[in-house]
């Protein structure tokens, strides 16, 4: 079996759509508004290639979350074949790759403006 473009991009959509499920448990923040999905792209015979990164290199839950990557793809459309996973930190994730949707879903979670304070931080 050979993917039409259309059909990779509508299997990317579906992804990105399903990866919005995967929640980084100590912000409760889900992956893709983090801006921790850099990258994902689909060969002609399904195999779906992602990268992606973690907030903070030796974050304790990466494997947590990359097993959750895994298994919510795995099952998500049969055209996906395999799924091949790379964690980078280059470049390493920044508060400014949060999403408008993800920076107000923290703020909900905490209380504040997070990543306000964060590039604050970054910057100074």
């Amino acid at each position: 079996m050979t993917l039409t473009e259309e059909e990779k991009y509508e299997l990317k959509t579906l992804i990105m759509v399903a990866l919005e499920d995967v929640v980084d448990p100590e912000l409760g923040v889900d992956i893709v508004n983090l801006g921790l999905v850099y990258n994902i792209e689909i060969s002609d015979n399904g195999v779906v290639n992602i990268k992606m990164t973690l907030t903070a290199i030796g974050c304790p839950l990466g494997e947590l979350i990359a097993t959750a990557v895994k298994e919510k793809l795995s099952s998500l459309d049969d055209r996906i074949k395999d799924i091949n996973l790379e964690i980078t930190f280059d470049p390493p994730w920044n508060p400014k790759m949060v999403t408008e949707k993800g920076r107000k879903m923290l703020e909900k979670n905490f209380g504040y403006d997070v990543i306000g304070n964060l590039i604050s931080s970054y910057e100074s």
